[in-house]
């Protein structure tokens, strides 16, 4: 099964714009992943209107694995397809071990089932593939949570190191999409602690503590660039609460949608094409609604550890994500959200809510996939009842068809976002003058 799910996943995005590499994250890292990395540790960055400060906090792990797989000799475009397979694969496979996690046993079926419905959701793709970087804290959310699960009773310290290590790997220069996983860490240690109370207080401040050290510690190298000045002029300027929440609807935040840009276009087309569909094709739309009812459903009927937590958990990243929706006339808790991101430090910096979806997606995917399990089990001990698991097992398979509709008919990316390679001529041009004197500036006219 494993292998199965690594060679679909990683060989798919291959099908989607054969050839052609489309934006993702920065366009210098992907074309000469070797000289953006020689400045990433940089302070200030070099660029035709006068420089500025530099905090794309992207180098760990994106630099390092971009520039590791076009040093392998794959075209851009081939290591990116590359990289965001192994991005799905991860999601995917951290999810299903998540659920054996969580459950305390094998839970093959509804492991799968969950793995697919939030590595392939709508987020994944109309959002995620587009921007990688912040990416990375949806696709390591399940592990967050697994080492969480597994590490707060013992006492090692290898497991708040871990802890640390995983936020590490999401990299940085964003901040919101960290803060938001590590809060969803902290509320199952908290439920654990306080509603459980499966571990002692004092174990639980302990590995709390640590993975606090950890993850302060091993992110400083990015935590210290929200500082600047070019961050202070992003959060005054751009993606104000009055936009990024004027289509977070409840009906489209449930889905894994919301995102402004997912709904805006101009003369060349929509801004994010993979999106329309989600929000116009019938079997998506049923396919979005599906996904909460069956997380209600399996909460109602399947009685397990942790059905409240995942649903008040689910149910608190709804209405943050939907932030101050409708802008118009917005609700107590928008009014709320208004006062603190003017008044409290760095609230500001947290006012893109719609990245809570990755919580969202998580909760809802892992209820779906526990009442799909518990439903495999009833029947699978019961004779003559072969066409209730065909009908199960079908009806599962297409949920998540519908919800991986881009991935399956090729139509992951924008055409008009990607090029195909570079002349030759080009890069030789390129390469002699980095090899001349670096004080001089140069006019490069394509």
């Amino acid at each position: 099964m494993w292998v199965a799910l690594a060679v679909g996943l990683l060989a798919l995005p291959f099908l989607s714009l054969p050839g052609r590499y489309v934006f993702d994250t920065r366009d210098p890292l992907w074309f000469n992943p070797g000289a953006y990395l020689s400045h990433a540790l940089e302070l200030w960055r070099q660029n035709p209107y006068m420089g500025l400060e530099q905090h794309d906090g992207i180098a760990v792990p994106m630099g390092v694995a971009v520039w590791a797989l076009r040093s392998a000799g794959l075209s851009p475009w081939a290591a990116e397809r590359l990289w965001h397979g192994l991005l799905l694969f991860t999601a995917v496979g951290s999810m299903m071990l998540l659920v054996d996690e969580v459950r305390g046993r094998r839970t093959p079926v509804g492991g799968v089932t969950a793995g697919l419905l939030y590595g392939l959701s709508p987020y994944a793709f109309a959002y995620g593939l587009q921007f990688t970087a912040v990416f990375l804290p949806y696709v390591l959310l399940p592990a967050l949570l697994l080492v969480t699960h597994r590490g707060i009773a013992r006492r090692s310290l290898a497991w708040p190191a871990l802890f640390g290590l995983t936020t590490f790997l999401m990299g940085g220069g964003n901040g919101a999409p960290q803060v938001y996983v590590i809060l969803t860490a902290v509320a199952l240690m908290a439920w654990m602690t306080f509603v459980e109370r499966s571990v002692p207080f004092a174990q639980a401040a302990r590995f709390a503590i640590w993975s606090g050290i950890f993850t302060i510690g091993l992110n400083a190298y990015w935590l210290f660039l929200l500082g600047s000045s070019e961050v202070g002029n992003a959060l005054v300027f751009t993606e104000q609460p009055y936009v990024i929440n004027v289509a977070s609807s409840a009906s489209e935040t449930i889905r894994g949608l919301g995102f402004w840009q997912f709904y805006g276009g101009d003369q060349f087309g929509p801004w994010i094409p993979v999106a329309r569909s989600y929000v116009t094709a019938p079997l998506s739309l049923f396919a979005g609604f599906a996904v909460p009812v069956g997380a209600l459903v399996s909460t109602w009927l399947v009685r397990w550890r942790y059905r409240v937590f995942f649903l008040l958990l689910a149910a608190v990243s709804l209405v943050v994500a939907m932030g101050i929706f409708p802008v118009s006339h917005t609700t107590p808790f928008g009014r709320l959200l208004l006062q603190a991101y003017g008044h409290v430090p760095g609230a500001q910096g947290l006012r893109t809510t719609y990245k809570l979806i990755t919580t969202l997606n998580l909760s809802l995917a892992l209820l779906v996939g526990v009442g799909v399990q518990a439903a495999w089990d009833r029947v699978r001990w019961s004779p003559g009842r072969r066409w209730t698991r065909a009908v199960a097992v079908g009806a599962a398979a297409a949920i998540v068809a519908a919800s991986a509709t881009p991935l399956l008919d090729r139509s992951v990316y924008n055409a008009a976002h990607g090029t195909a390679s570079l002349p030759r001529y080009w890069q030789d041009a390129l390469a002699s003058l980095q090899q001349r004197d670096t004080n001089a500036r140069a006019l490069f006219l394509p």
